[in-house]
């Protein structure tokens, strides 16, 4: 697409969604990059969603709202849209389907209602009447801010020309996925969206029996003009237990995978939200998203990376039991960056060097050595060392995968008690052991905790890694780590030098002026951490805040600024980004 300003053609065809993928691509970059642009597509998108009220202030009385025939009948007998159903007067269509429309309409009392139509006649199977009679009962029987309020449900007319009706308040707003193809998301966003539904998740839940949406997804989440969201189309809502096996219903790709075979569960709607908020992030089509790889692409943090991935689980063991668990977890994010600075980077960039893979690719079975603890009062914890293949001791037991092989990191701890302190040990032949206690919440419930064992072999013979030793080793010699010479600038290594795989074991980045990438070479990647935390910047841009994880840039000298969000503490650091390699480490201010 050229340098020059788009034609309001393209603009439009971009609204209505009639661009092909390269066009849409290409007309999404110049208007990232042209502010004019911008502003002319906001604009246009605001026509368009005023198209209702223009729609309904327009039409005569004695017109068809849908076709704009003369009529005077109560149905229109051209195209079938209704003028007048059971003492509500149609003022436009909100949407339209095979099966019947959604109008704007005026009760008899004035107020504005969203008026839902089925027609008989386009009824597949009367599991599609049942579907729209059960939206009814279940929005009778709920209350809630953010589920639209039950108003009427009737039938109107005989045989064929028999319709059924369902009104409920008017939900002024636009949904997600129309709002996907104006906006891109970000992280703030989404996590307040997350927010919003959980909160209504847990109220259904809460309920006896609880409900269950079973259709959550973009399309279903309406964001009104103050932000908040309502959730909508309870069509395919369930009371739990009363699903019946082998009958699907939902949406393919934001559907869990046991419910295409008709079973759901507390977590089910779970997993339709944070596929929801991966689609918005990634902008990617669930049914097309392979999570392993689209995933790591949105911007992120690694905190809201490892929640995601806990809700998407495959299984349903796996993720949060409840929405009150999987809201009390997204709300910890934040305590969660401002832990105590020490254990900063153990939960930071290193803690995901391998690019963000979801939780669910690193899981081994692991037979614990302790009492079964209930899925709603336990939680999980995978462990992965640098360098990994340690093998894992909980209070004192060597622990076994279900092949009889002794488990090693990277491993999920599952069915951890809440509140209970464990001795976990990680022992390595050749290095020294590291011992940590940890505790399973509500907030750090799924975590992913990275242990650093000691860099250099320990000289001295190490014991057996197979049992505990019979009395403590004594401290082993350490070599120096090597240290590359003092230079006033950092200089490419030598190419007999082999870089170390290791995180955390570069050294520690200093200052050096005139520092400049290097042309005409491929990126390499960062994982960094600080303490305390701060805000990256690379050349007036930030990168975000640490723990930061798989941030490309430029090959060769890269000049960074950290800065602690309240302005007190800067530093400017130095690094040497190797072409297609990570470089991990941490700075201390």
């Amino acid at each position: 697409m050229s340098a020059e300003h788009l034609s309001p053609d393209a603009i439009s065809d971009f609204v209505m969604g009639t661009l092909d993928d390269a066009e849409r691509t290409a007309f999404e970059a110049h208007v990232i990059a042209c502010d004019a642009c911008s502003e002319a597509l906001a604009a246009e998108a605001r026509v368009e969603l005023s198209m209702p009220a223009i729609a309904e202030a327009a039409v005569r009385p004695d017109q068809c709202i849908s076709c704009r025939r003369l009529t005077v009948e109560d149905r229109c007998g051209h195209c079938g849209a209704a003028r007048v159903a059971g003492g509500y007067r149609t003022r436009a269509v909100l949407a339209q389907g095979p099966k019947g429309r959604v109008y704007l309409a005026t009760a008899p009392d004035g107020a504005r209602v969203a008026l839902k139509e089925l027609i008989f006649t386009q009824v597949p199977d009367f599991k599609s009447v049942e579907a729209f009679e059960r939206e009814g009962q279940v929005l009778r029987q709920l209350e809630h801010p953010r589920i639209p309020q039950y108003i009427d449900s009737f039938t109107d007319g005989e045989g064929v020309n028999m319709r059924f009706f369902l009104a409920q308040s008017y939900v002024e707003g636009e949904s997600l996925l129309e709002r996907l193809s104006t906006h891109r998301f970000d992280e703030r966003e989404v996590r307040g969206i997350a927010e919003q539904v959980l909160e209504v998740l847990v109220y259904l839940q809460g309920l006896s029996p609880a409900v269950t949406h079973r259709d959550l997804k973009p399309s279903n989440l309406i964001q009104r003009e103050d932000q908040s969201i309502v959730l909508v189309d309870f069509g395919s809502a369930r009371e739990r237990g009363h699903t019946v096996q082998g009958t699907f219903a939902g949406t393919f790709g934001f559907a869990p995978p046991e419910q295409l075979v008709g079973i759901v569960d507390a977590t089910s709607d779970l997993y339709a939200l944070g596929m929801t908020v991966i689609h918005l992030l990634t902008r990617v089509v669930p049914t097309a998203l392979d999570v392993s790889y689209e995933f790591t692409k949105a911007n992120i943090t690694p905190a809201l990376r490892r929640w995601l991935s806990k809700m998407t689980a495959p299984r349903p063991r796996d993720r949060f039991p409840s929405a009150a668990v999987a809201l009390g977890a997204l709300r910890g994010l934040d305590s969660e960056r401002r832990r105590v600075p020490t254990l900063a980077w153990i939960f930071g960039a290193a803690a995901v060097a391998a690019g963000g893979i979801a939780a669910s690719t690193w899981r081994s079975p692991v037979l614990l050595p302790l009492p079964v603890v209930s899925a709603a009062r336990s939680g999980a914890l995978t462990v992965d060392s640098t360098p990994p293949g340690a093998q894992l001791v909980l209070d004192g037991v060597l622990l076994f995968k279900e092949g009889g092989d002794p488990l090693v990191t990277p491993s999920t701890l599952e069915r951890l008690e809440y509140g209970r302190d464990y001795r976990l040990e990680l022992r390595k032949e050749g290095y020294a052991r590291v011992e940590r206690t940890i505790r399973i919440d509500a907030t750090n419930d799924g975590s992913i905790q990275e242990l650093v064992l000691v860099a250099e072999p320990v000289q001295a013979a190490s014991p057996s890694p197979s049992g505990p030793p019979s009395s403590p080793p004594p401290p082993a010699p350490r070599t120096p780590r090597p240290r590359a010479p003092a230079s006033s600038a950092p200089a490419r290594p030598e190419a007999s030098a082999k870089p170390s795989s290791t995180p955390l074991e570069s050294p520690a980045p200093k200052e050096a002026p005139g520092c400049e990438p290097t042309p005409g070479e491929p990126p390499g990647f960062i994982n960094m951490d600080s303490i305390p935390w701060t805000e990256v910047f690379w050349r007036g841009t930030s990168l975000g805040e640490t723990p930061l994880s798989r941030v490309k840039l430029p090959s060769g000298c890269v000049q960074l600024l950290l800065r602690t969000p309240d302005g007190t503490l800067e530093k400017k650091i130095s690094i040497l980004v190797e072409p297609n390699r990570t470089k991990s480490f941490r700075v201390e201010l």
